[in-house]
């Protein structure tokens, strides 16, 4: 394993390497349960992440560099070879440019090339100069601070990690104890794939060794053949070849025994038998491998014999054998027929593959599990892509209608514009829907403590439109329900998936049951659950029923018994995911002509339940605006429209831009600050959270108010702005949107609010 230097920094990890699977829990434990600890338990999972994808140390260096460098906004992070004072670049990231340095050698001062010895330092503007990391050197920038932090390892004997920063050393400051944890990481995962490679090399070395001494023992057995056949002649030259093959017959690691072909008994073992198999050389000479039930399968010894019988000898035949200790393991045998004292016999060598074939069904199934893995994520970019689209029409469309209800509600005749973006934006939605031929789910969740009492009573009546008058539902919820820790818009999804999917099993009618009740002492037990309270929620219909094939793929993603274009196979599969993910269990039960039953177990949660939201008083007028100047970017023309519209009806005074560059140049114009930045996360050249960090150098305090279709872009957005930024998903209602904006103005609102949904 890789060794740390020790280093003097308040926090940083001891000398010795670190197992990089467990960063996460590592990262929680250490700085205990606060936002910051959060973070990093997330950055580190997905640096960890980086480092298993690859297995070689050029693509690991380059990958978790690329990471930090991203995820903790260092512009420049490097990795050293240090000799002496000469330091070469391994490998480096730069967010300046991808170019390689122009000179690949750095000479450090000698005081820090000696502090190096000693600790991980942390180096201020002029010791950056000084190692060529200032102006003028092989870097587009000139660092002012940098994170120097040795390591060892096996194909870097004298490593350093440097991350460095044209803002100044307290940055870094306030992250060396979370890049040391990862250089840790790093650490251990390179010396782990150098370990691998010298693992590998090693096992083609004794691979090879073994295929040698395997052909000079055939070679040595029919010498041994020859000399039996000729004893009369040369009993000199029979007791040299006997004492040959002893030599190779007792020192085998392999299991080599001789048996008499009539009837299968042992006439001679080794010591790789007895060390294999358990039994010694005295238990079984003269005794015949069936009567010692040595072959799991006795008709494998009929089919080595036939074998041996018709071509005198039998190539890697597989075979389960067992043992004295009662074990079964997987032999490969190669045997060959001989004569021995005027009797026909099987020279057999048998090898022990269990670890092996074991080794190989991980290896395939994990190439199974990373190839849908890559189906599943080629899904989900399609299917957010479109979303994406989709959820810009539907912004459209709300804000157009809720529009026209207000002016109705209020003796007007409503506006004829708003009924032509409805169609156009209606129509565009309709061909959008014949391109979804999968479904991603993309978007945040926010789990909370949940009365499920209230989300089932509350969907009833939903539930009961999609089911149609021919199904009768039927609903027995208890009072005092524990409460559970899910996401109320995934719960819902739930109910809705299952309730879909017994309309379809019920053609011509039928009786859909839900029933939501606390687990009783042992039932939980009885399903699997670990120890602790659990809520039980049951959903029964009375439809066809599921065949037993049915059921072995039933929460498989995109599995379906649907005709063609009538289901995707993602609705169970969402629905076993987002249970697993709120710490539950789900179980199914059916027959052919007995209906299906899904059973849901969720663990109780402590803390009171929150509210359900049931849409009463979402039409109520939000806080009205003051005046204040609002930058609206927005690249979509339609959004943009509505989006001003609501704004300036709210009593904000709003500049247009079209673009990132728009918007900084509409910015410059402006006499005084900006009240607000609202702003699409995705668009075309100058992205969201690049125009505001622009604009926060020419307004260090302007709020900024993310909005996307496309909810994955937020986690790009999260920790950037501090208690300034907030993020409102698409489709917003005006209602939304103007709450979200006076509370920014306002002050109330926190740094990310991926949970408030809109309306």
């Amino acid at each position: 394993m890789s060794e740390r230097v020790p280093t003097a920094l308040p926090g940083a990890n001891p000398a010795g390497a670190r197992p990089a699977l467990d960063l996460a829990a590592h990262a929680d434990e250490e700085r205990g349960p606060s936002a910051g600890a959060r973070e990093d338990s997330f950055l580190l999972g997905l640096v960890a992440e980086q480092l298993l994808e690859h297995s070689e140390t050029s693509a690991i260096l380059r990958a978790c560099l690329e990471r930090i460098s991203v995820l903790k906004d260092i512009p420049l992070c490097l990795c050293l070879s240090v000799s002496g004072r000469e330091a070469t670049v391994l490998e480096h990231y730069s967010s300046s440019s991808d170019a390689g340095p122009a000179h690949p050698v750095l000479r450090l001062p000698e005081p820090l090339a000696e502090r190096l010895r000693r600790e991980s330092p942390i180096v201020g503007e002029e010791d950056c100069a000084a190692a060529g990391l200032g102006a003028g050197g092989p870097f587009r920038f000139a660092a002012t601070g940098a994170l120097l932090i040795p390591f060892h390892a096996r194909p870097v004997a004298e490593g350093v990690l440097v991350f460095a920063d044209h803002r100044g050393p307290r940055r870094l400051e306030r992250e060396a104890a979370f890049l040391h944890r990862v250089c840790d990481a790093l650490v251990s995962r390179i010396d782990h794939v150098a370990l691998l490679e010298a693992y590998r090399s090693l096992a083609a070395d004794l691979e090879a060794k073994v295929r040698e001494r395997t052909r000079d023992l055939a070679e040595r057995n029919r010498e041994l053949t020859r000399e039996v056949e000729d004893r009369k002649r040369a009993e000199e030259a029979l007791r040299e070849s006997e004492e040959k093959f002893r030599i190779a017959f007792t020192t085998s690691p392999d299991a080599i025994n001789i048996n008499r072909l009539e009837d299968g008994r042992y006439i001679a073992v080794n010591e790789g038998f007895t060390r294999l198999s358990g039994w010694s050389e005295a238990d079984v000479t003269g005794r015949s491998s069936l009567e010692l039930g040595i072959w799991d399968d006795p008709a494998d010894r009929e089919r080595l014999v036939a074998l041996v019988e018709s071509h005198g000898a039998a190539e890697n035949l597989e075979a389960r054998f067992r043992f004295k200790n009662g074990q079964v393991r997987d032999g490969l045998m190669s045997a060959r027929r001989i004569r021995l004292g005027g009797e026909t016999c099987l020279l057999s060598v048998t090898r022990d593959v269990t670890a092996l074939k074991r080794a190989q069904a991980e290896r395939d199934r994990l190439a199974a599990q990373f190839g849908q893995a890559q189906k599943m994520e080629a899904i989900g970019r399609l299917a957010g892509g479109v979303a994406h689209d989709f959820n810009n029409l539907l912004t459209v469309i709300l804000s157009c209608a809720d529009a026209l209800k207000r002016e109705l509600a209020e003796g007007g005749r409503g506006r004829f514009e708003d009924v032509e973006e409805i169609v156009a934006a209606g129509e565009r939605a309709r061909d959008l829907t014949r391109q979804l031929l999968a479904f991603a789910r993309k978007q945040p969740v926010a789990p909370v403590p949940l009365d499920l009492a209230a989300v089932v009573r509350r969907n009833e009546k939903l539930l009961r439109r999609v089911l149609g008058e021919d199904v009768e539902l039927r609903v027995h919820v208890d009072d005092g329900l524990w409460p559970v820790l899910c996401d109320p818009g995934q719960m819902e999804q739930v109910l809705l998936n299952l309730a879909v999917n017994a309309r379809d099993a019920m053609p011509r009618g039928g009786t859909l049951t839900i029933e939501a009740r606390n687990a009783e002492p042992g039932a939980a037990a009885a399903a699997g659950c670990l120890d602790g309270s659990w809520v039980r929620v049951v959903v029964s219909d009375s439809g066809t029923g599921m065949p037993a094939e049915v059921m072995a793929h039933l929460f498989e993603p995109f599995f379906t018994t649907k005709p063609l274009g009538q289901g995707t196979g993602l609705g169970l599969a969402t629905v076993h995911g987002i249970v697993a993910q709120s710490g539950g269990h789900i179980h199914a039960r059916s027959e052919p002509g007995m209906g299906s039953t899904f059973e849901l177990w969720f663990p109780r949660t402590s803390g009171a339940p929150e509210p359900v939201r049931t849409g009463e008083g979402a039409s109520r007028r939000a806080g009205e605006g003051g005046g204040e100047t609002v930058l609206l970017i927005e690249d979509d023309a339609r959004v943009r429209r509505v989006t001003s519209r609501i704004l300036e009806q709210g009593g904000y005074r709003v500049i247009v831009a079209n673009d990132g560059n728009e918007a900084l140049a509409r910015a410059r114009e402006e006499a005084r600050p900006l009240d607000l930045v609202v702003t699409d996360v995705v668009m075309p050249g100058l992205g969201g959270r690049a125009v505001a960090d622009q604009l926060r150098e020419l307004w260090p305090r302007t709020p900024v108010l993310f909005v996307s279709g496309y909810p994955q872009d937020f986690g790009t957005a999260e920790g950037a702005f501090g208690r300034d930024a907030s993020c409102l998903p698409k489709p917003f209602t005006p209602v939304a949107l103007l709450e979200r904006v006076r509370a920014l103005l306002d002050g109330r609102s926190g740094a990310l609010d991926l949970g408030v949904r809109p309306g």
